[in-house]
């Protein structure tokens, strides 16, 4: 009877890992935008044309029926998909609102009703979960509802740099960590390494990892050479996808008092830059990272660098960022993937004249934080 019992149990877990590999992998590569707006025809065509596929709303499916709908079809209507914010039972019990029993009742209910909609991307369970209100056993109770009803619609949660983050990394299919590090500093004194370092350490706690990208002020907006590290760095850390944080403090309220609101920031600034990084995911699509870099370590050193290789049929692409906020000269090894090639640059990339891998070595002086992006057939 014991081997029965710990047949079941084993087939049973198995099961629950199977169907979330599955709901994972059947995932595409979502670049979305959090507090999307109002559900019309302009707005959400303009969030289209920015770049974005998909659009969220905080609490959204605690909203009246028709609410919802009218969010998710003009969602539909537009190709976007939808991280339906599916965290409002939770939000009510972590307050003491409801207990867990009628939060449990709630929150499955929302499930069923909406597990259908062609608009559903993935399901957004909760943002940022602490204890003792959220705690990761509480939140696993949650996680094994969506398991049950949607086997093949992933689910997520948002996730800060705080004392035991990791804990509760198990606690969905997708682990969205957020950090935003451009502040107060003057360029290029912002430190986008805290960044790389706590988005690298998620990555390799959980399967599936889709970072947040700031592109608010804080009270600064983040510049052009700022945003392509921010997008970039989260490449060679096996980034899933890419979301921003936010619409709304983009375009229609600062964050902070001092902030000085650029409503056209998104068109003018963001826009040209996430179409070159779609168009990278485009191009390395299918093929695998070969170097990981590891910037977990303690205590910054100026000699941190990121690299990603990335071999495809006939042609092998590289990320290159320098992780420091001086101006350097680099010297990095990429033997064994790569022994002698000629570097093109590609997109806005600069370009360094006669660049050369050469005995399995790069050489080249690099600027605060730039980001280089190459493409070589050796």
């Amino acid at each position: 009877m014991r081997c029965k019992i710990s047949m079941v149990i084993v087939l049973v877990l198995a099961g629950m890992v199977l169907a979330q590999s599955n709901a994972v992998d059947n995932l595409d590569f979502p670049i979305g935008i959090f507090s999307a707006g109002s559900p019309t025809d302009t707005n959400f065509s303009y969030i289209k044309s920015l770049g974005f596929d998909y659009v969220h709303r905080y609490v959204l499916a605690s909203d009246k029926e028709d609410i919802v709908r009218q969010y998710m079809d003009m969602a539909a209507k537009h190709n976007l998909k939808v991280m339906l914010d599916v965290s409002g039972p939770l939000r009510k019990l972590n307050k003491g609102k409801i207990t867990e029993q009628q939060a449990i009742e709630e929150f499955t209910a929302i499930i069923k009703l909406w597990k259908n909609h062609k608009a559903v991307g993935f399901w957004y369970i909760y943002d940022e979960p602490h204890r003792p209100g959220m705690s990761p056993e509480r939140l696993m109770k949650f996680h094994q509802i969506v398991k049950k009803e949607t086997p093949n619609i992933p689910d997520a949660i948002a996730i800060s740099w705080i004392k035991h983050w990791w804990d509760w990394t198990k606690c969905a299919d997708i682990i969205m960590p957020d950090f935003y590090p451009v502040r107060k500093a003057e360029f290029p004194k912002s430190m986008l390494n805290h960044q790389a370092e706590f988005y690298g350490k998620v990555s390799s706690k959980c399967k599936c990892m889709i970072p947040f990208a700031q592109c608010f002020g804080f009270p600064k907006y983040p510049n052009p050479i700022e945003l392509r590290y921010i997008m970039f760095s989260t490449l060679p850390q096996k980034a899933r996808g890419l979301v921003f944080w936010s619409y709304y403090r983009s375009r229609c309220q600062a964050f902070q008092k001092e902030t000085k609101l650029q409503p056209d920031y998104l068109e003018k600034t963001l826009k040209p830059i996430l179409a070159e990084y779609k168009q990278f995911v485009h191009l390395i699509r299918g093929s695998k990272l070969l170097l990981v870099p590891n910037l977990t370590n303690k205590g910054y050193s100026s000699k941190q660098i990121i690299v990603g290789i990335w071999k495809a049929e006939r042609k092998t692409y590289i990320v290159m960022i320098n992780n420091w906020p001086t101006p350097r000269d680099v010297s990095f090894p990429l033997k064994p993937h790569i022994r002698s090639a000629e570097l093109k640059a590609i997109f806005s990339t600069r370009y360094i004249p006669n660049l050369k891998v050469k005995n399995g070595n790069l050489e080249l002086h690099a600027l605060p934080w730039e980001t280089f992006i190459w493409e070589t057939t050796e």
